[in-house]
């Protein structure tokens, strides 16, 4: 048939994994090929579509007008080569893959040990890759295809994609459990302002919530130590720097018996996580299964992470 092209799903991957290295001779090895080969490989099907498909410069190469245009159309492909042979197989009972996830740490803490666990003893050929990230930047690699399924919280603003609310979590104040602070369930924000406090540094998330509770009140909270890593905050609460204010699922997956908790209240502080997907991109049964395994998981630890679970539509 005249103007065919025989182009393939391998030549595709091949584009794809160049083009995120940013150079042949990084897709080389991670393909563990020579760079000869890609560069063949490449120099092929620019010769079958008719046009470059890189920029080649000094520090790598970079898509060409058509080469992004392409390489989107190449990814579709891609995948619908993929979900065809994965629900060809979902219909003999084999699922087999990779799932890619990714969470907050604050979430990734409690869901993901027992996410993996729960998917091997289930589906031996069924793997679950997790990756932990901030909210923020979860969009942006579910749309290029480095991750499949994202877990958000709304205080970023609403990301694009399929969002399906999954519960929602209070803000607590955090510190030793002896603390008289924490000797009750709920203590008003009001009275958490004068407190020498230990706060995430990185803007948005929970701690937007946070500045806009003691905004609301037209206070200014006693901030004494700023700083990025959630592990790091409770160990500073451990050695009795102050009081921190966090969702429990932190306080919970660092498993530490000596902090204590009391939900913040006038105002309530709360964010909820959402489940994003690709709105271009169908589900597959691996999927599926990977996201019927991870409600299942979040049902389970709501009680203990403090959870309040978005009710069924």
């Amino acid at each position: 048939m005249a103007g065919r092209s025989d182009l393939t799903i391998h030549q595709f991957r091949v584009l794809d994994a160049v083009v995120r290295a940013g150079s042949l001779t990084r897709a080389a090895l991670a393909l563990d090929l020579p760079q000869p080969a890609i560069s063949r490989m490449i120099a092929r099907l620019e010769q079958e579509v008719g046009t470059p498909l890189l920029n080649r410069h000094s520090g790598g190469v970079t898509l060409t007008a058509a080469g992004e245009r392409f390489h989107d159309n190449a990814l579709q492909a891609v995948r619908f080569h993929d979900l065809a042979i994965e629900e060809a197989r979902a219909l003999t009972g084999l699922l087999r893959g990779e799932v890619r996830v990714a969470a907050p740490d604050s979430v990734g803490g409690i869901l993901f040990a027992p996410l993996v666990q729960a998917v091997r003893a289930d589906h031996a050929e069924l793997r679950i890759r997790t990756v932990a990230a901030q909210s923020a930047d979860i969009p942006a690699m579910l749309a290029s295809g480095t991750i499949d399924i994202g877990l958000v919280a709304d205080t970023h603003g609403m990301p694009q994609g399929l969002r399906e609310p999954l519960f929602r979590e209070d803000l607590f104040l955090i510190g030793p459990k002896s603390a008289p602070e924490l000797q009750r369930a709920e203590i008003p924000m009001s009275e958490v302002a004068s407190l020498p406090l230990v706060l995430n540094a990185m803007p948005g998330g929970f701690r937007s919530l946070i500045d806009k509770g003691f905004s609301k009140l037209g206070l200014t909270p006693n901030v004494e130590i700023e700083i990025d890593a959630n592990n790091s905050l409770l160990e500073l609460l451990l050695n009795g720097a102050g009081f921190g204010i966090l969702p429990y699922s932190v306080v919970l997956a660092g498993s530490s018996d000596a902090l204590g908790a009391a939900r913040l209240i006038e105002p309530t502080l709360t964010r909820t996580l959402s489940l994003l997907t690709a709105p271009n991109k169908p589900a597959s049964s691996v999927q599926r299964e990977a996201i019927r395994q991870i409600k299942a998981l979040i049902n389970q630890e709501s009680t203990r992470a403090r959870w309040w679970v978005a009710d069924p539509e």
